[in-house]
């Protein structure tokens, strides 16, 4: 039996609780640092640009050759087996397929990220009132934090 998917605003305070932090912002970023300190910890410190395969490896995610579906640039989607899959289109630009993908990497800091589907969405029209949108207001953050 597949349990009721909670909603964004629960997610984000579970976020916030298991992280300890004082806000949203402040937990998105903790988390995002303590995934570089895993591949400092297991691959010695960074170089410019950091390599997101091995960050999208450590979060477990598999990548797809299938375009997005929902997103002009990119999504994660559930693969069925409890995990992610990546979808990303090659035809963006380099710069926006990385912050693309940092930012569906980001999604996975937060609970129940493999029971639905992320899209990244186009930040200039977000509405931080509302919280799918800002919920994606913090996955930029953590992929400016990645990257």
């Amino acid at each position: 039996m597949t349990k009721p998917a909670r909603s964004t605003e629960t997610l984000i305070d579970e976020l916030v609780r298991l992280t300890g932090a004082r806000d949203a912002t402040e937990a998105i970023r903790l988390k995002a640092r303590e995934l570089i300190q895993l591949y400092v910890a297991n691959f010695g410190e960074p170089t410019k640009p950091i390599n997101l395969e091995v960050l999208t490896s450590l979060r477990g995610i598999g990548r797809s050759e299938e375009l997005p579906v929902h997103s002009p640039d990119a999504e994660l989607v559930p693969d069925g087996a409890g995990g992610v899959t990546m979808r990303v289109n090659p035809d963006r630009p380099d710069t926006r397929q990385r912050f693309s993908v940092a930012h569906e990497i980001s999604h996975t800091f937060f609970p129940d990220y493999t029971t639905k589907k992320w899209c990244r969405t186009d930040a200039r029209y977000r509405d931080r009132s509302n919280p799918d949108e800002y919920l994606e207001m913090l996955c930029d953050i953590a992929a400016a934090e990645l990257l």
